[in-house]
């Protein structure tokens, strides 16, 4: 096996392990309620079919303190349909060019660090632009995938 489908091989595993070792968010599960800090704003969707939008103040195991614009707002857990945090601003072109170069980065660092254990190659550039293009493009697509295009996430669904 050539040193270049080794390095290739190598990051791709690393790479892999990372966005794929990630477990999903259980979005029945009212301690993703608990875990929010004071401060973000969130939106509020009621079973009565109500909506409230505003920071989050303080949550417990049964309910949660919104500040609204019409004051300070405490729901409780049964009555909460759907809640939805507002992600911070930005767009899809711009996370998918900061994964991407982040990425490329990593690549380029996990080729020079493989380079470095195997005491160098007579293709070095080659093997450097193999790690390189493969974090950029790993990096491009989580980045699109986890980036700020979308304006809110659900952090919690009544079953």
């Amino acid at each position: 096996m050539h040193l270049s489908s080794l390095l290739l091989t190598a990051l791709m595993l690393v790479l892999a392990t990372s966005l794929f070792g990630q477990q999903p968010v259980n979005k029945h599960d009212w301690s993703n309620v608990k875990t929010l800090s004071s401060g973000p704003r969130i939106t509020i969707r009621k079973r009565d079919g109500t909506k409230v939008s505003g920071n989050v103040e303080t949550a417990s195991d049964t309910a949660i303190t919104v500040s609204a614009n019409n004051g300070k707002i405490l729901i409780n857990r049964d009555d909460v349909r759907k809640m939805y945090i507002a992600n911070s601003g930005g767009s899809k072109a711009r996370s998918t060019a900061i994964g991407a170069g982040i990425g490329a980065a990593g690549g380029g660092g996990v080729a020079a660090m493989l380079l470095a254990a195997t005491d160098g190659s007579d293709r070095t550039g080659n093997i450097l632009g193999i790690g390189i293009a493969a974090g950029d493009g790993i990096g491009a697509a989580v980045g699109t995938d986890l980036g700020f295009g979308h304006k809110q996430t659900v952090i919690y669904e009544a079953k």
